[in-house]
């Protein structure tokens, strides 16, 4: 008997490189949540943002936020699959209340 993961609320706040896809990088970002138990309630673009300080060669990039529901243990490989998806220049998950 295995004891069901409890989920949390979250927000993934995501820059994206434009020179990528943005609609196919959004479309892999929600795949990872979606692989590892995670669901994804609501997706605001916030559009493209000069960025503080050059990233890889890069000055502005695409601002995309997911709220998500998803169980503590699954952060960890979510962040693990985000650091290598390609079309992602910085992304943060915070747990919210």
């Amino acid at each position: 008997y295995r004891k069901r993961a409890k989920m949390k609320n979250y927000e993934l706040i995501t820059i994206l490189k434009e020179s990528e896809s943005v609609d196919e990088t959004v479309k892999s970002v929600q795949e990872i949540v979606t692989r590892y138990k995670g669901q994804i309630s609501n997706q605001e673009t916030w559009g493209r943002k000069n960025l503080s300080y050059a990233r890889q060669d890069l000055s502005a990039g695409s601002y995309h936020i997911f709220q998500c529901k998803m169980p503590p243990e699954s952060v960890k490989e979510i962040s693990r699959e985000l650091k290598i998806q390609g079309g992602l220049l910085q992304f943060m998950i915070k747990s919210v209340a």
